[in-house]
């Protein structure tokens, strides 16, 4: 449910993060090409404006109060009266200071949020300022000399220029203070009749307009520094969401990574480790430094029997998603064998190339452990431990296959214990269970891997012998008759011991049509024939019409030339060490029973009846 999830998120979170990209290159973008007139908050550009003024202003007011101190000088030696020029200095004075208890209000304006208001009433203060140089003009019409002229007017248009300078961020402060000042200038040359005055008041129409001009530009510039802050801004925060998301998203990434219990890896197109997490180190014991520094990861640690099946299955999990498990080994740091199960799926990034899978990988030893618990259990009897009747028919089919596509021998018996009703009678059914285990772990501990030996029911085991000529498969059941006459089995509360003995049926595959349920039949005749002999012995079974619709052997068949069994069955290689019958105080008496002279080979045997054993 988890997986479904987040498969359904990712196409959502991918689609946000590319809308987080391209709200910054489109801001990037703009902020690079500007344009003619950014949208500026009211808020911000009044800020910036009452920010310079407020830096510049004690500069320009100590600069009216320097000024106006030459100027006042000027005059008195120019032979103004000494009334008038006080009187021009102390409204100067009140001027700037009337200003500059409007400065003082700046932060209080900030906190309040009345930027603004702060700006018209400084600017108020700079036109009373303005107002009162414009008053010096009224004392030219007394009449100064040349000398005196020339510096007022010098003094007049440093006045104006450091006002643009410091006042340039609000054009209202700039205009409120230089329009009286260039205007009476401007009055003053016009009142007069000759061509040098009037030349003079045009040029102080033009320097107003021009210093109006240069004005209109500082206060655009500062727009536009206002707009690409304002773009900065906005951007940073972009830039800051983008990285908060991306920490996040990454934090989550790590959390989920490193707390999983799955083995998660990340690997490019060319099947490169690029990125492991932390459960590598729990399920195999390596570190991720360790598994990133290792060549071929994870080949390096897989078990050597599936390392061509994963690297088949890495060689196209890139190129679709596959949610079918993969099962392989690994070798574990400390030597064990671990079972995983892998599911890949292709790496897209958001252009929708390729750039590698990703896999999951988790333990499922405990699941493989399960699964053959149960596969023993519905292939192994319970009480003896050796392989049932399901999996014997199983097994059986493949290796008679094998014996007749490839003309191998094989050699099948049928081991059935001589009056096992009777132990159950005299002995209980709890002796009866120790014999049919005693019996099992005997003939079992005595045949070849490749041997298999079953119980088929009750009391009747099968035996498959595969490569085995008959008279090897006879001299070896002869022995493993023996072998079982000398067990002895001691009962509670009984001082004497008591031994048990098999009979055996054997039969050979000898037709190539031979099925599985012919060489049972025959086996089981020659089993009945051993228990109507006397039991305790081994029979052999010839060729018989098993089953009806079975189809009789035909000419030419690879066996049909056979000669019949020899009255002895040939020599056993010696893969048994068993000891001679005789060496254990008993009778040694034939129990080898083949086709004679009276039986010949390919006369049928009658079947044991149910109940005659």
């Amino acid at each position: 449910m988890l997986r479904e999830h987040e498969a359904q998120d990712e196409p959502k979170r991918e689609r946000q993060v590319g809308a987080i990209g391209k709200l910054l290159r489109r801001r990037m973008r703009d902020m690079v090409a500007g344009s003619g007139q950014p949208a500026v908050p009211n808020l911000a550009l009044h800020a910036a404006q009452a920010a310079s003024l407020h830096k510049n202003g004690p500069i320009s007011l100590l600069a009216n109060l320097v000024n106006g101190l030459i100027l006042a000088c000027v005059l008195w030696a120019a032979g103004i009266q000494r009334e008038a020029v006080l009187s021009w200095y102390t409204l100067l004075m009140l001027a700037v200071t009337l200003t500059y208890m409007f400065w003082r209000g700046y932060d209080r304006a900030v906190e309040r949020h009345r930027i603004e208001g702060w700006l018209k009433r400084f600017a108020l203060g700079k036109t009373m300022a303005g107002l009162v140089w414009a008053m010096t003009v009224f004392y030219l019409y007394h009449g100064v000399d040349s000398a005196s002229l020339v510096v007022i007017i010098f003094l007049l248009a440093g006045m104006t220029a450091a006002a643009v300078a410091s006042s340039a961020a609000y054009r209202p402060a700039v205009v409120g203070f230089i329009a009286p000042i260039l205007g009476g200038l401007a009055f003053y040359f016009f009142s007069r009749s000759t061509f040098t005055d009037w030349a003079l008041g045009a040029f102080a129409l033009i320097y107003f307009a021009f210093i109006n001009r240069i004005t209109q530009n500082l206060e655009q510039n500062l727009i536009q520094e206002v707009s690409l802050k304002d773009k900065n801004r906005e951007l940073v925060e972009s830039l800051e969401y983008a990285v908060a998301e991306t920490r996040d998203r990454e934090e989550k990434f790590r959390v989920i990574a490193d707390y999983s219990h799955s083995w998660e890896s990340w690997f490019s197109a060319e099947g490169k480790l690029l990125w492991v997490n932390p459960g590598v180190e729990r399920l195999t014991g390596y570190n991720v430094e360790e598994c990133m520094n290792q060549r071929s990861h994870p080949m390096e640690i897989v078990h050597p029997e599936d390392r061509e099946t994963l690297a088949r299955a890495m060689a196209s999990a890139g190129k679709a998603p596959s949610m079918a498990e993969l099962e392989f080994r690994v070798v574990c740091k400390d030597g064990t064998v671990r079972w995983c199960a892998a599911v890949s799926q292709p790496a897209i990034d958001t252009q929708g190339r390729n750039v590698g899978f990703r896999a999951s990988i988790r333990d499922i030893s405990d699941r493989k452990a399960l699964q053959h618990q149960l596969e023993l259990l519905a292939s192994t009897d319970p009480l003896t431990g050796v392989v049932n009747r399901r999996r014997f028919f199983h097994t059986a089919e493949a290796e008679l296959y094998r014996a007749r596509r490839y003309d191998r021998p094989l050699v099948l018996a049928l081991v059935d214990i001589d009056h096992f009703k009777r132990i159950n009678d005299n002995y209980g059914h709890a002796v009866g269970d120790d014999t049919l285990k005693t019996l099992a772990h005997a003939v079992g501990n005595r045949l070849r891997r490749s041997d298999l030996f079953a119980r088929f029911g009750g009391e009747e085991f099968v035996l498959l012998l595969p490569e085995t000529q008959l008279g090897d498969g006879l001299r070896l059941c002869e022995r493993l008759r023996q072998m079982v006459e000398t067990i002895k089995l001691q009962i509670p509360d009984r001082a004497e011991p008591f031994g048990f003995t098999v009979s055996i049926g054997v039969a050979d595959l000898q037709h190539d049509g031979d099925s599985l349920n012919q060489l049972l039949a025959r086996a089981d005749a020659a089993l009945y024939k051993a228990k109507r002999d006397g039991r305790n012995q081994v029979a052999y079974g010839a060729p018989v019409q098993a089953f009806e619709g079975t189809p009789p052997a035909q000419p030419g068949d690879r066996r049909a030339a056979r000669p019949p069994a020899p009255a002895q069955p040939e020599a056993v290689a010696d893969r048994l060490d068993l000891a001679a019958p005789g060496e254990h105080g008993h009778s040694a008496r034939a129990s080898l029973t083949a086709p004679s002279a009276a039986e010949p080979a390919g006369a049928p045997l009658r079947f044991a009846r149910p109940g005659g054993r």
